[in-house]
């Protein structure tokens, strides 16, 4: 399922980019098929890094937020 597209825009510094995922993590409670995420370029000219869980820099590494809320 496509979630949302992201526009990195220019190379003028590193900013956060955030995505709302909670529809898909409650249908994967519920059961659905849990694929993960990819996160990917939409054409080969598009300019972004994305840094990975051992970067050196700590305040660079990807996070997931999760808020729980029982019902």
């Amino acid at each position: 399922e496509f979630l949302s597209s992201v526009d990195f825009g220019e190379k003028d510094g590193y900013k956060w980019q955030e995505w709302n995922v909670t529809q898909t993590v409650q249908d994967w409670v519920k059961g659905e098929p849990n694929f993960g995420f990819l996160i990917y370029p939409k054409t080969s000219s598009t300019y972004g890094e994305i840094f990975s869980s051992d970067h050196q820099e700590i305040n660079r590494r990807p996070k997931l937020t999760i808020k729980y809320y029982e019902n």
